[in-house]
């Protein structure tokens, strides 16, 4: 009985072909006859197109243990009715216990492209990779090429095989497999056909962008290897990996090597450079880029631009940004809503607001429509200058435009409202937020943190930690260094301690803000032998010291009395090559002011105007000027109140006035004329007019200098109906 079987079984391999033999080619030049002489071709194509799937299971089709090689020669036998042969595929697929070789796939596949069936070809491909993938795991078996092995010897089913070899490829590519295409590409050689360009582009692509740089070279080298000429598009991704890695050298070889080929570079190809010098801040070779680009004559497009005034406007460059915007404009080039955005977010960055609206307003005269990031810079700008009913306003525009609140505008206006100081409008967002049904992150519920304890509203935290926990939201670095910094402020030094042992107990390591709050609550209580503990618990910590930590510490030991120290730590700060900061010269010129040592705080104040990379602010300048005046010394403190006036500072020194009067500080005649001369010459002539008539109104004869400003020289006044108006009442 077994040798008859044996014996059927080598009937049907020679009847239908040997495709388990890989020395032996598919054969399909046998005729079928039916499965046991039942049925002939005619019959088959019947049975099979009306549906009649009874009389195959009459004979006992799938009974036999032979079913799928029968299967397999009802399939060639159909070839040339590509439909046929699916729906018998498909229905063979559907009885149980049934399971098709990887050979039937195969025949299938092979006929089904040829067919140009292309879309049903993919989906025969990616389920057979599925169950090649699926029975080798069970088995614990690797991927091997068994697929590959089936497609070479079912190859005579179709006209050419090898551009089935390039679907299977790319079958493995599109789901994710690219270690298997890899190998299906190496296993090609032994048939000397390989996938398409094309597709081994897709692959090199794909690796680039899962960031497997080291494969990606490796496969570009492998398809140079194998003969493959590159083409641009090829170039392109591997300089586009290498300028991700940063390799800019590398990148620019590739160009060199395109050129060499006869391969001229077009822009996405100069535009991927552009980019990749950009990123490293290499401002001259980009430009040095650009200029070889139009050169080769390759025009620059929208990216390019984009790219351009992108990069020169992050690096703080807004005159060159701008020369490129007139270069597009005269190259009829329209700046789209990507350059807008960028100008904007560039203004905005640099506080300068006012330019900001300007571009806001003029992208909508051109037609483009501001998008949530636009909305968010200028809302989030708003906030950052204090400028709260502005940044309302724009959410009121926002909504008005049926652009949708998203996470990013939630997080910028609970942020600008607790920053604010306005917790309540905080909370009712904070609940919209919810309402809309976006969860709050950690970053939300930082601002939350942040916002409460600087409101000394301790009593909230919890509420907010606990939900954090109901939500699964880990707290952060950013977490504890709010909440311990915030207790330390408010004087809970064990409460800080408690979250500082929970913050280690989740892992989190302490950074140098943590120990920053932590010194600055034992300084301010003078407890300098625990300030020592900590300075030495950051050095074993390997946690350098930095120009916030020094400025705490020159606070502490000024506030103590200890000048000596805070100068020791100074010189030690910049010995090892910290520069100190404005609130570093802040604290030494206020501290020093307290003291008494004017002349010391007039040092630090022209060591910070002598640094080169710090000019005094407002809050410098007030601290300087009151410790002058509380030393009774007016006449110097005049000087620095022009030399404010001078820097675009009136209104803060106008302010600084008012607030030495409220203290009892008196000015005289001499100081009034110096402040309103001030005033004059640097356009504030509003201001001076106000000072002008207190100054009349207290008894005090204005001199000769203001006389010479507006009465001898009124065209230097720069509004004239003011200067007229400041006549007249003189």
């Amino acid at each position: 009985m077994a040798m008859l079987k044996r014996a059927g079984f080598l009937n049907v391999l020679l009847r239908y072909g040997s495709f388990s033999c890989p020395s032996c080619a598919f054969s399909t030049k046998s005729s079928f006859h039916g499965i046991e002489g039942l049925f002939d071709r005619e019959k088959l194509k019947i049975i099979v197109n009306e549906g009649r799937w009874d009389e195959f299971l009459a004979v006992t089709f799938f009974d036999s243990l032979l079913a799928p090689v029968l299967i397999s020669g009802v399939l060639v036998d159909l070839k040339e009715e590509p439909r046929l042969v699916l729906k018998v595929f498909k229905w063979a697929d559907s009885q149980n216990g049934f399971q098709h070789t990887t050979e039937n796939y195969c025949i299938v596949s092979n006929i089904l492209y040829h067919s140009r069936m292309y879309e049903e070809n993919r989906d025969i491909l990616q389920k057979l990779v599925h169950e090649d993938r699926k029975r080798r795991n069970c088995r614990g078996q690797p991927h091997s090429s068994s697929i590959l092995e089936a497609l070479w010897l079912t190859r005579n089913t179709s006209i050419r095989f090898d551009p089935v070899f390039d679907q299977l490829f790319f079958t493995l590519v599109h789901m994710g497999m690219l270690e298997e295409a890899w190998n299906c590409f190496m296993k090609m050689k032994k048939f000397k056909v390989f996938p398409k360009l094309q597709t081994c582009n897709v692959l090199l692509d794909k690796f680039s962008k899962v960031g497997d740089g080291a494969s990606a070279k490796k496969f570009f080298s492998d398809m140079i290897g194998v003969g493959m000429i590159p083409s641009i598009y090829t170039y392109s991704i591997m300089m586009g990996l290498l300028c991700k890695e940063g390799n800019m050298e590398a990148a620019r070889g590739l160009l060199l090597k395109m050129k060499e080929m006869g391969i001229p570079p077009n822009v996405v190809t100069y535009n991927t450079l552009l980019d990749g010098y950009g990123k490293l801040g290499e401002l001259s070779m980009m430009v040095s880029m650009y200029d070889e680009m139009q050169e080769s004559g390759c025009s620059p497009n929208i990216i390019t631009y984009n790219t351009l005034i992108n990069c020169f406007c992050k690096y703080g460059k807004m005159a060159m940004a701008f020369n490129f915007v007139r270069e597009m404009k005269e190259k009829f080039i329209q700046p789209n809503a990507v350059t807008y955005n960028t100008i904007i977010d560039a203004f905005c960055k640099e506080g300068m607001l006012t330019q900001a609206m300007k571009f806001f307003i003029d992208m909508r005269r051109v037609a483009l429509f501001p998008c949530e990031i636009t909305f968010n810079t200028l809302i989030d700008a708003n906030f950052k200058a204090g400028r709260i009913d502005d940044a309302v306003k724009l959410v009121t525009e926002m909504l008005e435009a049926s652009l949708k609140l998203d996470v990013f505008t939630y997080r910028i206006l609970i942020d600008g409202f607790c920053k604010a100081g306005k917790l309540e409008e905080a909370e009712v967002v904070f609940m919209n937020m919810q309402k809309q049904g976006l969860e709050p992150d950690v970053m939300v519920y930082n601002s939350m943190v942040h916002g409460h304890l600087k409101a000394g509203k301790e009593g909230e935290i919890e509420r907010f930690l606990s939900e954090m926990k109901d939500r699964g939201i880990k707290p952060t670095i950013e977490t504890y260094g709010s909440l311990i910094n915030g207790m330390c402020k408010l004087g809970y030094i064990e409460k800080a301690v408690e979250y500082l042992k929970a913050m280690q107990a989740n892992g989190l390591r302490p950074d140098v803000l943590v120990y920053a709050s932590f010194i600055s609550a034992f300084g301010s209580l003078g407890r300098f032998d625990v300030v020592d503990g900590i300075l030495e618990a950051m050095n074993a910590e390997d946690i350098e010291l930095n120009d916030v930590i020094y400025s705490i510490l020159i606070d502490s030991y000024l506030k103590a009395g200890k000048q000596e120290v805070a100068v020791r730590l100074l010189n030690e700060m910049q010995g090892s090559g910290i520069c100190p900061s404005i609130v570093t010269y802040r604290t030494l010129v206020g501290g020093m002011c307290k003291l008494g040592f004017i002349e010391k705080a007039a040092e630090h104040f022209e060591d910070m105007k002598n640094s080169g990379g710090i000019q005094p602010d407002a809050s410098a300048y007030s601290l300087f000027v009151h410790g002058l005046c509380d030393n009774k010394q007016i006449e110097d403190a005049m000087k620095i109140f022009m030399e404010m006036l001078q820097n675009g500072y009136a209104k803060e020194a106008l302010d600084i006035i008012r607030k030495l009067q409220g203290d009892g500080v008196v000015f005289d005649s001499e100081a009034y004329s110096c402040l309103i001369f001030g005033l004059t010459r640097c356009g504030q002539s509003e201001l001076a007019r106000a000072l002008l008539s207190e100054m009349i109104e207290k008894g005090l004869e204005p001199n000769k200098a203001i006389n010479d400003c507006f009465v001898s020289k009124p065209e230097e006044c720069s509004n004239t109906e003011e200067a007229n108006a400041l006549m007249i009442e003189f």
